[in-house]
């Protein structure tokens, strides 16, 4: 394990540890300050005795989230880290603390129990520790304590990218160790996922500054890690001791490192109570669905049973969405079109299931996707319009995907889900696997599908924006503005020439997918000319907003 590592910049750090057993004594459970500041207080006062102008110690409480209430009496392991202190100012630093939490008005909150040696610490003794970890596949930090970044743009508060990531290591090892270690990686290839955890912000009012407002703030929960990063395990694994981010005071950045990756969906999926929910939605939506549903075996038909029923299926993976009714009608144009008609029980399953990812999903998709998104109305897209006008966006390339939910490469699908869903969550993985795979009967024939998702699916829309987002997010890389309802998108930009140039390349990045633009439906003009998407076709009626 030693030898993993021992040409990495970070080999050569050492720090030192304390672990202290704390208990609990304050009687008082409506203290209005956060326990993690409670402990950076005294810290904090412990160290303003000793005469140091060394960066102050961090701490945490092993394996306690930020949200864990801590209980009167109950004990706590807390880990200190110190950085550049000799052997004196060590024993003279534990020394003031046991006498600082040993007075009566300074030590109210919490008694000491039982205090360790101090240890030298370095990457070699925590990659012993974790054992052999894989340097490729998937990885899960799971951060207990909020992880404070700054957000770029107007991106979601819980939108990282991986080198604000990156960056959030490098800057604290140079504020702990006083020099600066800089990721190369140039054979590394991993991506970043934020879409699992969540923000949060607990403020309070500071005691040692009266007045002045505490925050503890940022992103909690799972964050995952896919692909190659063997240069950078060596500052996870730093990182999963002394925290990663630009704050040190309050515990922030503090995570475990899983390397058998955490499932997250798995912990409540199914329930039992969303399904029954969900029951009553496609019931009282769909009509006949109750005489559907009372068939058979389930005469007289009962959520509870049913609900009970589904969650057996999940469990025991032996769920199979039964074909598809389809049926073809005919277009305006005498072109033929092939409907689906979902069974009621799977419709219902499909309904859970989308209840189940879209708060994770919506997230994967970009604020230039407007289409079926809660939240996301027609007025937002009229406001980017106006903003992108404002900036100097003149010319509008307008297009529509050529038959594109029929059109959805499956395997391309498959890929993507493998990417976004957790390894371990292979219940619901394998679900929307057979889902979107599941053939249909026409005319009394079982129709096996080759590609394509069903229009009329729950589960259908979120999956199509999915599928798109690479798209999305190559055409923000031009330096335009783009704005997609579905399979309906517009590209603003600032010259008719540039307009024309990246028509060609919208069409070679769609046929990356397997998708081409609808040519009878593509069109370049002025803006100020008017153009047809979702309604806005006059710009002049506008014009006044922008």
């Amino acid at each position: 394990m030693t030898e993993l590592y021992a040409g990495h910049p970070l080999a050569s750090l050492t720090w030192t540890r304390l672990s202290v057993t704390l208990r609990n004594i304050r009687l008082l459970p409506s203290a209005k300050a956060h326990p993690f500041s409670i402990i950076e207080a005294i810290i904090k006062g412990v160290s303003s005795q000793i005469d140091r102008r060394s960066i102050p110690p961090v701490f945490h409480l092993t394996d306690r989230r930020h949200t864990a209430r801590i209980n009167i009496y109950q004990e706590l392991l807390l880990e200190i880290f110190f950085f550049n202190y000799e052997a004196s100012g060590l024993s003279q630093w534990r020394q003031v603390f046991t006498e600082y939490l040993a007075d009566p008005a300074s030590g109210r909150n919490f008694e000491i129990i039982a205090t360790g040696n101090f240890e030298e610490r370095n990457l070699s003794a925590i990659a012993t520790e974790h054992g052999p970890i894989n340097d490729s596949g998937e990885i899960c930090l799971e951060f207990m304590t909020p992880f404070p970044f700054q957000r770029k743009g107007n991106r979601q508060r819980t939108d990282i990218d991986k080198n604000t990531f990156i960056n959030a290591f490098e800057n604290r090892f140079h504020r702990l160790f006083g020099k600066r270690i800089s990721y190369q990686g140039k054979d590394d290839d991993f991506s970043v996922l934020p879409y699992y955890w969540n923000y949060t912000e607990i403020k309070h009012q500071s005691k040692s500054q009266p007045g002045n407002t505490q925050y503890i703030n940022g992103c909690f929960g799972h964050l995952y890690i896919k692909g190659f990063f063997r240069e950078f395990l060596p500052f996870i694994l730093a990182g999963a001791e002394i925290h990663t981010g630009a704050k040190l005071a309050n515990s922030q950045g503090y995570y475990r490192l899983h390397k058998d990756s955490l499932p997250y969906f798995s912990r409540n999926f199914p329930d039992k109570k969303a399904v029954l929910s969900v029951i009553d939605d496609v019931t009282d939506r769909y009509d006949h669905s109750l005489e559907l549903l009372s068939i058979g075996s389930e005469f007289p038909f009962s959520k509870d049973s049913h609900a009970d029923r589904i969650v057996r299926q999940i469990v025991a993976g032996i769920y199979e969405p039964s074909p598809n009714t389809a049926f073809i009608i005919k277009k305006e144009n005498g072109a033929e079109r092939l409907v689906e008609r979902i069974p009621i029980h799977d419709l219902i399953i499909r309904q859970y299931i989308l209840k189940t990812v879209s708060p994770v999903f919506e997230r994967i998709c970009k604020e230039e996707s407007v289409g079926f998104r809660r939240g996301v109305s027609r007025e937002k897209a009229v406001d980017m319009i106006g903003e992108a006008f404002k900036e100097g966006y003149q010319y509008v390339i307008e297009s529509n995907i050529e038959d594109f939910f029929p059109s959805v490469d499956l395997s391309i699908l498959n890929k993507l889900l493998e990417f976004y869903i957790p390894g371990n969550d292979v219940l619901l993985k394998g679900m929307i696997e057979k889902i979107i795979g599941v053939g249909y009967m026409l005319n009394n024939e079982y129709k096996d599908r080759a590609k394509g998702l069903v229009q009329g699916s729950p589960l259908s829309p979120i999956l199509a924006n999915i599928y798109l987002d690479s798209f999305d997010e190559k055409i923000k890389k031009w330096g335009v503005r783009l704005i997609r309802c579905s399979d309906d998108f517009i590209i603003l930009t600032k010259s008719m020439e540039e307009a024309q140039a990246l028509l060609s390349q919208t069409e070679a990045c769609l046929s990356e997918t397997g998708l081409k633009i609808k040519r009878d439906k593509t069109r370049i003009s002025a803006i100020t000319e008017g153009f047809q998407f979702l309604d806005i076709n006059k710009y002049q009626e506008k014009q006044e907003s922008y």
